[in-house]
């Protein structure tokens, strides 16, 4: 029930609909258009173009959409705690699921779009990414969720899309069109971070390349790195009820 009045908030919300879904499939749209205008354009740039408007739409949806759906409406939940049956758990695991089937809609249309445009193929590699892509979305809504349950409705309203901003730049392969010291030491700071083997894993799935060691580092990153955001949402829930 929770999970369906969830989805049907989101499905209702414009700024959803425009920021998550309308503006990925216009950025790849237009990407894609570039690429083929100035004869640059190869099947690795199209999965390249396809991954990052897929985290578009994903990171806005779980850490903006999301995180201020959560710091909305954190009150009346935490209500139910403690007048309820309704647990804490199920409340973080019906929000994930809900942002599952929302992130995958995300993924599905853009997918859609690609395979339309005749740049994207259906087969085992892309099956890989667009798993490891809504993966990827579980992890982003854990700290969308996180963020939501700890700040303030104000305070969140002006910080989220700044906090949209540092995601982004965690994920962006700066590595691969620039060269200095400063992005030397960004990309160190990315590999902590399972962005960073995301899109490396994307890269050795589309050149052929052995994935087994991206794989592996991308599974074991979003392991490692949640456990700060569940440490942090225990605390808080110890702290509520």
């Amino acid at each position: 029930m929770i999970k369906l009045i969830q989805l049907k908030q989101v499905m209702r919300n414009k700024r959803f609909l425009m920021f998550t879904i309308f503006v990925p499939c216009c950025w790849f749209l237009f990407m894609i258009a570039l690429s083929k205008n100035d004869n640059f354009g190869h099947t690795f740039l199209y999965y390249v173009w396809y991954v990052t408007s897929a985290l578009m739409g994903i990171i806005g949806n779980s850490i903006v959409t999301f995180g201020m759906r959560i710091t909305t409406s954190k009150r009346y939940y935490l209500l139910q705690f403690k007048i309820s049956n309704y647990s804490i758990l199920k409340y973080l695991l019906d929000s994930l699921f809900s942002q599952l089937i929302l992130n995958l809609l995300i993924v599905c249309m853009i997918s859609i779009l690609g395979i339309i445009l005749g740049v994207i193929n259906i087969s085992y590699n892309f099956l890989i990414i667009f798993l490891a892509l809504n993966f990827f979305g579980i992890y982003v809504s854990l700290i969308g969720f996180t963020i939501g349950m700890l700040m303030k409705k104000t305070v969140f309203e002006a910080g989220g899309f700044p906090i949209m901003m540092v995601v982004a730049i965690m994920i962006t392969p700066f590595k691969t069109f620039m060269v200095n010291n400063f992005v030397d030491y960004l990309t160190y700071f990315q590999k902590i971070f399972p962005g960073y083997y995301l899109i490396n894993l994307s890269s050795n799935i589309i050149q052929n390349n052995n994935i087994g060691l991206s794989l592996l580092n991308f599974t074991v990153s979003i392991f490692l790195t949640s456990v700060p955001f569940i440490l942090l949402l225990w605390f808080k829930f110890i702290k509520e009820v």
